[in-house]
């Protein structure tokens, strides 16, 4: 009974993403406010995202999870006030209601990128021992799809130091790296590989693809092709 009742919870939870999902697409086509006033929409968007992902792995898995997202949350508190190590920036009203500048769905967002990363290296098989090598590095591609698009159509956050991709520094980039390293050495120490995967963390990153692609943002697509390029390659490779 009880795992009707959590198969029912998914289901309904699922169901609520992608009427989400679709309305923030519908938001970048039709020119109406019920569509773009909607602060509070892209909030709870990444919370029902976060929750999902959640409550489908392990015990442990989800203390870990919750664990990512609160040191996420906390260098991006530590990163809008003293501009280390991302750079200098602020959140605008799009992400919903935060601790000062930053707002709470900041939280989902870090568990979210890092469960894709956790799937991707999951699927390609790498071992995990080179999982604090190589989660890093992808951490940085995902925020190279992302980062065009928030702040860009969708105005998530402004960058005051600028730089040369799509107006966001250099500096953004070392700093995933630096706050994605901790992350993903305590993730290959206690993380406990996940038999079956929710495809929420992929359908938020190909929100963001959907936008790229309305929009004619080439950086992020082409990105994103290259990965499932290598995706597709690495796991020839990795049968024979």
């Amino acid at each position: 009974m009880i795992k009707i009742l959590l198969y029912k919870k998914n289901y309904i939870l699922n169901l609520i993403f992608l009427i989400f999902w679709s309305g923030g697409i519908l938001s970048f086509i039709i020119d109406n406010e019920n569509f773009t006033e909607n602060k509070w929409a892209g909030g709870v968007f990444l919370y029902i995202a976060s929750l999902i992902i959640i409550i489908n792995h392990r015990n442990k898995n989800k203390y870990i999870l919750l664990s990512i997202g609160v040191f996420g949350f906390l260098s991006e508190i530590i990163g809008s006030k003293y501009h280390i190590p991302f750079g200098e920036y602020y959140y605008t009203s799009e992400l919903g209601e935060g601790i000062g500048n930053v707002p709470f769905s900041l939280f989902s967002a870090w568990v979210i990128i890092s469960t894709f990363v956790i799937q991707i290296l999951t699927y390609l098989g790498f071992n995990t021992k080179f999982w604090w090598l190589l989660g890093p590095m992808f951490m940085i591609l995902i925020d190279l799809i992302i980062e065009p698009i928030a702040t860009g159509p969708m105005n998530a956050w402004v960058w005051i130091d600028q730089g040369f991709y799509y107006g966001v520094p250099v500096s953004n980039f070392f700093g995933w790296w630096i706050v994605s390293l901790p992350i993903f050495i305590i993730i290959q120490k206690y993380y406990i590989k996940e038999d079956n995967q929710s495809l929420v963390p992929l359908g938020v990153i190909l929100f963001f693809i959907m936008i790229s692609i309305m929009k004619l943002i080439l950086a992020p697509i082409i990105i994103f092709l290259i990965i499932c390029l290598s995706v597709v390659i690495r796991k020839r490779l990795y049968v024979l």
